[in-house]
Order: structure tokens, then C-alpha cells, then sequence
């Protein structure tokens, strides 16, 4: 997300920076824990469950059995065939998140922290400290036993809710499992998404798209094209221009090069590839029902899937569906060939998710809180 969308934030987020001053009891413990458990494994099937037996009960209140036999809600309510999302931590202002086999790791950027908790709770509980001083963590991502995120950087609330981002005050870093924070790159011009392909690690910032080995070492300017946001294949880096509204196309290998336009689509924020295509989400935070999700193929083609949504933060991939969060409607989910309109899944104003082979977690800022919802 750009400087100008994080202005854009306005109301949105002034109001989660003031309420962070009277966080509940329920929201951190400070410990020195491993860091990340490893990514869980990839989910290589749809997100829909077949029916079962038809002896299973009532299928619309079972939290058992909700909407299909066997279909577990994960300690959340069914209700009219829908499974509820339950809170597993209390946090006033989640940014950047990500899952591992065994816990749900965010950042609090109104506590200036990197946190987890275990994904598996019956209920909301407590997070662990991982990381302190962290100014506004934000992209987060586990590779192997270690979590990597991106600090976006000092940020000051100004007048009518406008946040300002004090140039060069970001950084890349990583906890390993021995819990000791490292610095990939530091300063960075405000840093928003990151990606792990190989040995390499790639991010987005206001002046480029860079990369640097992932066991440390110099960085390397990919482009000189603002990046707001990016996805990686073996060989290309995908990434948006909020600003220009483009999403444009470089090699891995480049250095200092320019980028190729790939397609204009307004308002572009999140994206995310598979073998087939690059799919872009549309972020209108100003809630005039002009956000939504495109489909491109590396020809160019371009197709919307989602349109007249609000503030599309997040979509993930999986099986034959695209899970979308958004800041005014919840969470979604839509064929990604478009043979069939979004489904809604939970109706409330979720912002940053991640996803497992079992449940969707994300943050919903109304309720200020962690939310763990299955699939």
C-alpha cells in the first residue's frame, strides 16, 4: 500500500492508533520464544467440503456439522449454514500476518509489535512478544523456520486522521528460530509487501522493487518504478503502482532496469500469481464501491472478477477459489475463473489475512481483534 494510500487510510486508522492507548489485559506477554514453526503445508484441494451422510443433524446450526456434514467449525457457532469466526487475540490495530503449523503471527503496529499466538485456542488469549520497537510492521511472511516482515516505518497521526510515514525510517528483518531479530535491509523508504523464492528475498517500496539474499547481503534495485505491492514467479516480479494504477512486469535478475506495463487497473493494491495468471486487488478506502479483484494473464488479458467492492486488503489463493478480505464487507470468496460471483463468508470489516489448509485467520478492525474462521 503507498504513502498515499496510507493517508488515505484517514479515519480507518486514527481511530485504531487512539484506541490503542486503552488496550485490554488480554492482548501481550512479553517472552522469548523460538520464532516462526514453519509454514503449514500447502493446501492442494478446494476449500469446499462434499456433503456427508445425510443422518448427520441439523446442518444449519451444528457447529459440527455446518452447512455439510463433518464440517467443523473450529470452536466458532454455525449459523444458517455458516460457520462464525471466533477471537483468538485481542490486538487494537493489526497490520502485517501470517500462519505457521502451530501459531498465528501479526503485528500491532499500535504496540510496536511483532506477536504470535497459538492458532489453535478454544478461545482468546494472551499474545507472546516476539519483537519490540517495531514502528509500523506490515508484510509478513514464513519461509522454513523463520519469519520475515517489513517495517513500514515511523508514522504520525496529523490533522482529520491523516497518517504521514517519515521517509527512510523502514527495514526488512527477520526472526530466526532462535528468537534473534536481524535487518535484511535498513533504512528502506517505506517497505510494504515481501516474498521469499529460493534464496532470495524480494520487497516493494516507494522506489522500487529490491532483492537481497536471504541469509543477508547487499540489495539489489530490481527497478526504479514504484512498487506498492508484489508477487514472484521463477523468473518475473509482478508488482502495482497504487499511484499510476498499472501493474507492470520485471525479470529477477534485473538491475536498475525499467519494467514492462502489463495492465492499468485503478486503485491496484494486493496481488498475488498462479501458473495461469496474476490476480489484483482494487482498494477503494474511501468506501465508493469502486474496489474489486482482476484477473490478468501474462498476455495482458484482463478480467474482473469482484467489482463494487470497498477496501479489497488481501486475497490468497487456494484450490479453485480466491479468499478475499474487505474492509466494508468481510470475507469472500470467488471461483478464479470467474465462473461464478463471490460468496460471502463472514460479514464485518476484515482487513490483513492468511490462510491455512483449515481456516481463514484475519484481523477485523471493528471489533479490534484476531479472528480465526474455518473454511
Amino acid at each position: 500500500m503507498t504513502p498515499e494510500r496510507h493517508t488515505a487510510l484517514a479515519a480507518s486508522l486514527l481511530a485504531l492508533i487512539v484506541a490503542s492507548s486503552c488496550a485490554t489485559s488480554n492482548q501481550a506477554t512479553t517472552s522469548t520464544p523460538p520464532a516462526a514453526d514453519a509454514a503449514p503445508a500447502s493446501d492442494a484441494g478446494t476449500a469446499r467440503r462434499p456433503d456427508g451422510p445425510i443422518d448427520c443433524g441439523d446442518t444449519q446450526s451444528s457447529p459440527g456439522n455446518c452447512g455439510a456434514c463433518d464440517h467443523d467449525c473450529l470452536g466458532g457457532t454455525c449459523k444458517a449454514g455458516k460457520c462464525q469466526p471466533v477471537a483468538i487475540s485481542g490486538s487494537s490495530s493489526t497490520s502485517g500476518i501470517a500462519v505457521g503449523t502451530d501459531y498465528l503471527y501479526f503485528g500491532d503496529r499500535s504496540a510496536h509489535v511483532v506477536a504470535r499466538v497459538d492458532k489453535r485456542v478454544a478461545k482468546q488469549a494472551r499474545y507472546e512478544i516476539l519483537a519490540k520497537d517495531q514502528q509500523y510492521p506490515y508484510g509478513m511472511t514464513i519461509d522454513g523456520a523463520d519469519l520475515f516482515w517489513t517495517d513500514l516505518g515511523q508514522f504520525v497521526a496529523q490533522s482529520q486522521g491523516i497518517l504521514d510515514i517519515t521517509p527512510n525510517t523502514g527495514a526488512v528483518a527477520t526472526l530466526d528460530s532462535n528468537g534473534a531479530v536481524s535487518f535484511l535491509a535498513k533504512p528502506v523508504d517505506q517497505p510494504t509487501e515481501l516474498r521469499i523464492v529460493g534464496n532470495e528475498v524480494y520487497w516493494s517500496t516507494i522506489t522500487g522493487v529490491y532483492a537481497a539474499p536471504r541469509a543477508g547481503g547487499p540489495a539489489r534495485r530490481l527497478t526504479v518504478e514504484r512498487a506498492d505491492n508484489l508477487a514472484v514467479d521463477d523468473s518475473t516480479v509482478y508488482f502495482v503502482d497504487n499511484a499510476a494504477g498499472e501493474l507492470r512486469q520485471i525479470a529477477r535478475n534485473a538491475t536498475n532496469a525499467s519494467s514492462t506495463l502489463l495492465a492499468t487497473i485503478d486503485l491496484a493494491d494486493c496481488v498475488e500469481q498462479d501458473a495461469d495468471a496474476i490476480y489484483v486487488c482494487a482498494n477503494d478506502l474511501q468506501y465508493k464501491k469502486r474496489g474489486g479483484i482482476a484477473r490478468v494473464t501474462r498476455d495482458g488479458d484482463k478480467k474482473y472478477l469482484v467489482t463494487g467492492a470497498d477496501g479489497v486488503m488481501a486475497l490468497k489463493l487456494s484450490g479453485d477459489d480466491i479468499f478475499y478480505s474487505d474492509y466494508g464487507n468481510g470475507i469472500s470468496r470467488v471461483p478464479r475463473d470467474g465462473s461464478a460471483p463471490a460468496e460471502p463468508l463472514y460479514q464485518g470489516r476484515a482487513g490483513p489475512m492468511a490462510m491455512d489448509e483449515s481456516a481463514i485467520y484475519f484481523y477485523d478492525r471493528q471489533a479490534q481483534g484476531v479472528f480465526r474462521l474455518a473454511r
